[in-house]
């Protein structure tokens, strides 16, 4: 990712956005590897630790994000209506939705209490629902299932805590649509609302510049600053809510094949490990993760790719090495 991100640097009409980018992978790659080292010498305590920090964390930014209600920053008009969409910390709810999709998961597999993991559980459903964020909610839910499987949770407990996050997602979602005047104003907002644009205006953006760049694209970072150029209104600036087509827009093949690299082979190297459950639970949210993706760019926002890099960096350390791999092999070092 770093050398083909900087390798549309010198393509590029705005060179900051592309460094910008190109330092973003290399942030990531330091996380990944920071959060690697500081785990891999206590593995059992450092997962056990981390699910639980994970837990603390993931309550506090719930807990705060449903405090927009009283100062809300992120608001959709529709309808008439002015329906509010949580996002807390994070720079906007698809975001938001993501983050508690890698947090969550997290830490289900570690949190022993079953008390405190089914009020945690509640908190992040009704969090999600706030969100109105659609990938985001079936990442979250595909994650969960794939923490409680890792747990190796028995049945009623995992349909219970399943329960309480379905429930907790329900009884948010509908109050939002008792507020919001109906479910169809939760859903309809103009082509060029707050200069952010539809996926239909994005999407078909992006393939443009990927058609007429297509080896290494019109230069990371610069997609939102060529979009006047392939028929998007002039207000509208933003990123191509899709992980998949921001590469390709930016970047051409090269950068979408690293990309793809990027997002699927960790998670697939961690579902095929063995260790804590914590592994196997990172591995199916980056697999959850990566899907998202398909709809939003989520970890074009540093808050959600750091976090998913130190997933994935503990979750690495906590796994135990292959049957194959020589360190194991009887009078060898």
């Amino acid at each position: 990712m770093i050398v083909c991100t900087a390798a549309t640097i010198p393509v590029a009409h705005a060179k900051a956005p592309a460094l910008r980018e190109t330092l973003k992978a290399v942030e990531y790659a330091l996380v990944f590897l920071v959060a690697w080292s500081a785990a891999r010498d206590d593995r059992p305590g450092a997962a056990r630790w981390f699910g639980r920090s994970c837990g603390l964390a993931l309550a506090a930014v719930a807990l705060d994000a449903l405090a927009d209600y009283a100062r809300p920053e992120s608001v959709l008009r529709a309808g008439g209506h002015t329906i509010v969409r949580i996002a807390g910390a994070l720079e906007g709810p698809n975001q938001f939705a993501a983050w508690i999709g890698l947090a969550l998961p997290v830490a289900v597999a570690e949190i022993e209490a079953v008390v405190a993991l089914g009020a945690l559980v509640a908190l992040a459903g009704a969090a999600l629902a706030l969100t109105l964020s659609r990938g985001g909610a079936a990442q979250s839910a595909a994650a969960l299932a794939g923490a409680l499987l890792a747990r190796g949770e028995r049945r009623p407990r995992a349909l219970a805590l399943a329960a309480a996050f379905a429930l907790a997602f329900a009884v948010a979602l509908g109050a939002l649509v008792a507020a919001s005047g109906g479910a169809g104003a939760l859903f309809r907002s103009s082509d060029d609302a707050g200069g952010t644009g539809s996926r239909a205006i994005l999407w078909s953006a992006a393939l443009a510049m990927g058609r007429a760049h297509p080896l290494l694209g019109v230069g990371a970072g610069n997609f939102e600053l060529e979009l006047p150029r392939y028929g998007a209104p002039p207000r509208v600036r933003t990123q191509a809510n899709s992980l998949y087509l921001e590469a390709l827009a930016d970047g051409g093949i090269v950068l979408l094949g690293a990309t793809l690299f990027a997002a699927l082979a960790p998670p697939l190297v961690l579902v095929r490990a063995r260790g804590r459950p914590l592994v196997l639970a990172a591995g199916v949210a980056g697999f959850a993760l990566a899907a998202h993706g398909l709809v939003d760019d989520v970890t074009f926002f540093t808050k959600v790719g750091q976090l998913w890099w130190l997933i994935a960096g503990v979750a690495a350390a906590c796994a135990a090495p292959s049957r194959s791999s020589p360190s194991t092999t009887p009078g060898t070092r």
